[in-house]
């Protein structure tokens, strides 16, 4: 006996950002097929924008962690030149009486 092949059933929904660039689609897969009434869209649609707030939270991260390697890399340059300047006073200093 020979039973027909499970295929699964799909439901999706767009993942926009505020912009209206969609990035990809947000999918639930399922066995069974199921009614997918208001509340399982709107579920979806919670989940497709709680997927976008962790993707915008990723990209400000890295845009903070960039902005906080280029400030340290301009106060180490600012040390440097501070340290450079103070050298070169007290070389001046010494010279004078």
């Amino acid at each position: 006996m020979l039973s027909e092949p499970k295929r699964p059933v799909l439901r999706g929904g767009s993942a926009d950002r505020r912009e209206g660039h969609a990035l990809g689609t947000i999918c639930v897969i399922d066995r069974i097929p199921r009614k997918f009434g208001p509340d399982q869209q709107a579920a979806l649609k919670a989940l497709s924008r709680l997927v976008l707030a962790q993707l915008e939270f990723r990209r400000n991260l890295m845009l903070l962690k960039e902005a906080l390697n280029d400030a340290q890399r301009k106060n180490m340059s600012a040390r440097q030149n501070l340290i450079k300047l103070q050298e070169t006073l007290l070389r001046v200093m010494r010279l004078r009486p």
